[in-house]
């Protein structure tokens, strides 16, 4: 039996020339297109420095729906549409199918993202991919509560092990006093595919 798991990641080494018929938003002149509305307007600004200034430029684009389309491909398709290069990095989310996508063509990022630490979002479980493990540990805690925007900003501050610089203090204190908290009250990480559901707020 097939069920869906919310919040799946995918990480997409798609060749470039992967063309999809679904409609992509055309690129705005910032770094956030926030099209789905998952994000509170006064966090926006900071989300947008924030991916400007990231060693890796990120890119967010939120949807409301991938009407029953493949997410990779969708990805794929909006980051041939929006030009973006070797060095950028794009973040998909959708709103109704729960799922967050993340793009890059960077063989240096795949290599460091496998440099990170067994059981790096201190789940438990050493059998999960390392992309995995990233999103379980800066995205997935925040997600489950609804906070889409402070979850990508914390994927954002943690890209600073691809270019080995250090997670800010305050940052890594908050998020291992998050993790505690969760893993406390028994509550389920889950960063990719394989991992048990993780559903919106009600």
């Amino acid at each position: 039996m097939k069920k869906l798991i919310p919040w799946a990641l995918l990480i997409t080494l798609c060749p470039l020339s992967t063309v999809f018929a679904a409609d992509v938003p055309a690129r705005g002149p910032g770094h956030i297109q926030d099209t789905a509305g998952m994000f509170p307007a006064d966090r926006v600004p900071q989300l947008e420095e924030s991916a400007k200034a990231s060693v890796h430029p990120f890119y967010i684009l939120t949807i409301e729906s991938l009407e029953g389309h493949s997410s990779s491909e969708y990805s794929t398709s909006a980051y041939k549409a929006w030009g973006l290069q070797q060095d950028d990095i794009l973040i998909v989310l959708s709103k109704t199918d729960q799922r967050i996508e993340m793009q890059y063509h960077n063989p240096q990022i795949s290599k460091q993202m496998e440099q990170l630490p067994e059981d790096y979002d201190r789940d438990g479980k050493i059998d999960e991919s390392k992309i995995d493990e990233f999103v379980g540990k800066h995205f997935t805690p925040l997600a489950k509560t609804g906070n889409f925007a402070e979850g990508v900003q914390q994927l954002i501050y943690g890209s600073a092990v691809w270019s080995h610089e250090e997670e800010p203090p305050a940052l890594q204190q908050g998020l291992d006093a998050m993790l505690s908290g969760m893993e406390e009250q028994g509550a389920v990480l889950q960063g990719g595919s394989s991992s048990q559901p993780s559903p919106m707020p009600a």
